[in-house]
């Protein structure tokens, strides 16, 4: 028996096994597993995430389907995919989401109006209120921004910049060292004669927070803001790109739903800016409730089949 467990034990798959016991009474083998064996646990977690993650833009794709004013040749998986990334960046209302969608544009995200644009019809007023009023949007980048740059949008841009530009620089002289033959071994000499430009630099790599670590404590939400710079730059990449439209909508639609403490129609009469607003929520909250009731019958249909 102790020949039969060091083979299982000691087996390529079962490497991770910390320690094997006896049942008294069964016989049977019983398996501890050390903490080394998480990475089936984690390849495990990401597909069911997948799974997940398929289900819900094979639930966009049906309503995109059965909406009779959609347009004729939509691609529906790529407007799937928007709404989910969209989705899993704000952590907006899914079903919320899906009916503002279709309520604006009925998923057409090439649909012509002068107001707003694209598939969330996203206004030049939001863009500016981003900028403006990043805290209503983003309460953890309020905070970072509040207790580290004096709540200035500019103070966090610039630094930013800086570390990012000498990072750069301190990236391509390293990358010259590498070079076989050219530059070969001059990485000192290089950094002495540049010693004033890089000290900031060299003693920010050595000591304080990098560029990158930087960016990612900004969250989601700071690093739309950064990338686009300023509400013009951010309202002409709306217009042209249907992803980041999606992203832009979900953060002020997800605004209106903390705004009106949950209450879905009022949120949807929040996010329409014109004097139609309660036929507007009335029609939208018709296509939250059937999204909400599609999504319930296919988990009936999902569970039979399981």
């Amino acid at each position: 028996m102790v020949d039969a467990i060091n083979k299982v034990t000691n087996s390529p798959q079962n490497q991770s096994v910390k320690k094997v016991n006896q049942d008294n009474k069964t016989g049977n083998l019983i398996f501890n597993y050390s903490s080394d064996f998480s990475w089936f646990t984690d390849t495990d977690k990401e597909c069911e995430d997948d799974k997940a993650l398929q289900i819900k833009k094979n639930h966009i794709i049906q309503i995109i389907s059965e909406d009779k004013n959609a347009v004729e040749n939509v691609d529906k998986e790529k407007i799937a995919n928007y709404l989910v990334d969209a989705w899993k960046d704000t952590d907006v209302d899914f079903h919320a989401l899906i009916a503002i969608t279709k309520k604006e544009t009925h998923f057409n995200e090439n649909i012509g109006i002068s107001y707003g644009s694209g598939l969330m019809q996203v206004t030049s007023v939001v863009a500016k209120d981003f900028y403006q009023r990043p805290g209503i949007y983003d309460k953890e980048f309020a905070d970072l921004l509040k207790s580290e740059f004096g709540n200035s949008l500019e103070n966090l841009f610039k630094t930013l910049d800086e570390k990012r530009g000498l990072t750069d620089e301190l990236k391509i002289l390293e990358a010259e060292n590498k070079i076989p033959y050219a530059n070969a071994g001059k990485f000192d000499e290089i950094m002495k004669k540049k010693s004033s430009e890089f000290s900031f630099v060299q003693e920010q790599k050595e000591t304080g927070e990098s560029f990158d670590e930087l960016y990612n404590r900004m969250g989601k939400f700071g690093q739309l803001l950064y990338d686009n710079k300023n509400p013009e730059i951010l309202m002409e990449a709306i217009r042209n790109d249907s992803a980041l439209n999606c992203k832009v909508g979900a953060y002020r639609l997800k605004q209106a739903i903390n705004a009106s403490k949950g209450n879905i129609q009022k949120a949807f009469e929040d996010y329409n800016s014109t004097d139609i607003k309660e036929s507007y929520a009335k029609i939208a909250l018709s296509y939250y409730n059937n999204s909400k009731e599609i999504e319930k019958t296919n988990e009936k249909s999902l569970n039979v089949k399981m």
